[in-house]
């Protein structure tokens, strides 16, 4: 006896659309089927709900990212903020190094930490100007010499190398517009990596 071939494993959500859309069409008012067959009724009513439900996530990723963008941009201004600060205590205190080191800030050429790096925390995703691109970034780790970031579709992988650098920020580019992805950074210190950090997940502009 013959089957039908579905292959929904194989297939996107597009493609499981495109075929739901084939069946209820072929099959309506065919001759090779006849009788009442609710079931079409049903995909029809699930295919719009779907529709729906990625207008809602557009318009919400819309306003995610326009969160995002503007979270980055008050981080900027308080990184400029720092940069201020620390000319004006160089300043005031003449560059001493007894006063500088009471002023809750690092000084310049003191040994970074050469124990294990602990795993890199809040790492954000945006979305960037060019196709199948995302913008990813993470809070720094003193003692970090290089910096990992790595991609899959899938939260358990397999993973793809997007970037090995000194900066805990980088542009990831070449995935695939509008498909989700799941990104992780890892830090690289004198002990070795760090573990991973927790993921990361939005879709690729």
């Amino acid at each position: 006896m013959a089957e039908l071939a579905l292959g929904l494993d194989r297939k996107n959500l597009d493609q499981k659309m495109t075929l739901g859309a084939s069946m209820v069409s072929a099959c309506t008012d065919n001759p090779n089927t006849p009788g009442d067959n609710p079931v079409l009724a049903l995909i029809t009513a699930k295919q719009a709900a779907i529709t729906a439900k990625r207008k809602d996530i557009v318009a919400a990723q819309t306003v995610l990212d326009n969160e995002e963008a503007a979270l980055a941009q008050l981080e900027q201004e308080h990184d400029e903020l720092l940069v201020a600060e620390k000319k004006h205590l160089e300043s005031v205190t003449r560059g001493d190094r007894a006063k500088l080191s009471t002023v809750g800030a690092p000084l310049k050429g003191e040994a970074a930490p050469i124990g294990p790096l602990p795993a890199p925390r809040n790492l954000r995703l945006t979305s960037n100007d060019h196709e199948g691109g995302l913008d990813a970034m993470c809070d720094t780790l003193d003692g970090a010499r290089m910096w990992i970031f790595r991609y899959a579709t899938t939260p358990n992988g397999p993973w793809t190398q997007g970037y090995m650098g000194t900066q805990s920020r980088c542009t990831i580019l070449g995935l695939s517009s509008g498909q989700e992805y799941f990104v992780q950074a890892q830090a690289i210190g004198t002990a070795g990596p760090s573990p991973w950090s927790d993921l990361a997940r939005k879709r690729a502009s």
